[in-house]
């Protein structure tokens, strides 16, 4: 099975993709799938991005998150833009209350106004 989906994903995966967080090669790439978030977060360096991951997630562990988060902070920092990669952990579980969704429309409101026109 994994071999199978693995020929069709290297059809569309460059032939030698770069890591951004080692900056080594990696081949073939359809080997590591699938990714880290950390690796995908280092891929949009230096955009912003906004993480909110709750100290009470049932499917991820906030010890790694912010393990993640401080290896693609490495990326944002290398790239000029530490300040682009936002981190929140509010003490909640999986869900997305009202107080959320003002961090987001804030974060929002702001990387809107900075953003050129």
């Amino acid at each position: 099975m994994f071999a199978k989906r693995s020929r069709r994903v290297s059809k569309w995966a460059p032939r030698q993709p770069t890591n951004p967080l080692t900056h080594q090669l990696t081949q073939p790439h359809f080997l590591y799938l699938p990714i880290d978030d950390p690796e995908v977060l280092a891929l949009i360096s230096p955009r912003p991005v906004l993480v909110i991951a709750p100290r009470f997630d049932r499917y991820a562990a906030p010890s790694l998150v912010r393990a993640g988060i401080s290896r693609a902070r490495q990326v944002y920092t290398r790239d000029g833009a530490p300040e682009a990669l936002w981190f929140e952990s509010p003490l909640d579980f999986n869900r997305f209350p009202a107080a959320s969704q003002r961090l987001m429309f804030d974060w929002l409101a702001q990387v809107n106004a900075t953003a050129p026109h």
